[in-house]
């Protein structure tokens, strides 16, 4: 749907005004939303209202949005309740019988919503706030049951800002504690996002991988003294690489009675610390050995690399 720079025509219940509201939980005070209320983007829209909805009683999902007829860029977007709208009616049997739906009827028509709109200062800003909900709010017990309030839902929206944190030289345990805080989570740990950045690194690195092998088994083809071994998880993702080139094995023959394994550098792509094998020369010059990527750095990973195995293969 496009949609040029004029507001639209719609007729919408507006808090003109910053306010306060008492929680589902009857203790919490949160904040409304309010009319030229502001946000950088549109996960900061989400996120606010979602706590919003976490304390009121309810769930949220993203709706409608609109493109600039212009740019084709993304100017307006719409919040429902998770309970606004209908399902569809149930499809007919060939003998002219209704099929009965399994699940649980959850939508009941609510028109509660928030929209924003793209301004030309850079910030979305809230247009229109429908505040009354036509069903009972639920318990706080009941309410994190939603959708929008699941973890597992929250750490899927979350994963962007868990890889740029992460690419920015943060732990995981920072990671967590930053976006609970910037984001009013705070069922995600540590672990959660341990377990993403490794399936995000396993996603990654599955078709470079195979890359990066099939060109160092050219290279050992070019010339046998090059050397690689690579290491694989159980489903077949590669976990670590180590290679060293004919020069190189030749210097730690000669010069391999002192050997330095450095785990300081890392890259941010993959998420693998990089690990050269490094020493001295009788010129007191630093020479490479080989080289590694690991899948992390437990001390298991690092016992497996710190030996002189590698290198005297």
């Amino acid at each position: 749907m496009d949609a040029g720079d004029d507001e639209y025509n719609v007729i919408e219940p507006l808090v003109d005004e910053q306010s306060n509201d008492q929680g589902s939980d009857g203790n919490s005070v949160v904040e409304k939303p309010y009319f030229n209320q502001e946000f950088d983007n549109l996960d900061d829209v989400y996120n606010f209202y979602n706590s919003y909805a976490l304390y009121k009683g309810f769930g949220i999902r993203r709706s409608s949005s609109s493109k600039s007829s212009v740019t084709g860029e993304l100017i307006w977007k719409k919040f429902l309740c998770d309970k606004a709208g209908w399902r569809a009616k149930n499809k007919e049997k060939e003998d002219g019988s209704e099929v009965v739906s399994q699940s649980r009827e959850t939508r009941e028509g609510c028109m509660a919503s928030l929209n924003v709109r793209w301004k030309k200062h850079g910030k979305w800003v809230v247009t229109g706030f429908i505040e009354e909900h036509n069903h009972i709010l639920d318990t706080p017990r009941r309410t994190k049951k939603h959708r929008s309030h699941n973890v597992s839902h929250k750490i899927s929206a979350a994963k962007d800002l868990m890889e740029q944190l992460h690419s920015c030289g943060m732990g995981p345990s920072a990671i967590a504690k930053a976006i609970n805080i910037t984001g009013n989570i705070t069922e995600i740990t540590t672990e959660h996002v341990v377990h993403h950045l490794r399936k995000q690194r396993m996603n990654n690195v599955g078709q470079e991988g195979y890359f990066v092998a099939m060109h160092f088994m050219e290279q050992m083809r070019l010339n046998p003294n090059f050397y690689f071994a690579t290491e694989y998880d159980s489903d077949g993702t590669l976990r670590s690489m180590f290679w060293a080139d004919a020069r190189s094995r030749e210097e730690y023959f000669v010069f391999g009675d002192v050997i330095v394994f450095d785990v300081t550098y890392k890259t941010n792509k993959f998420m693998m610390p990089f690990a050269p094998f490094t020493g001295v020369n009788h010129h007191r010059q630093s020479i490479l050995f080989g080289c590694a990527l690991l899948a992390d750095e437990t001390e298991e990973t690092f016992g497996g690399y710190s030996n002189t195995g590698y290198l005297a293969c």
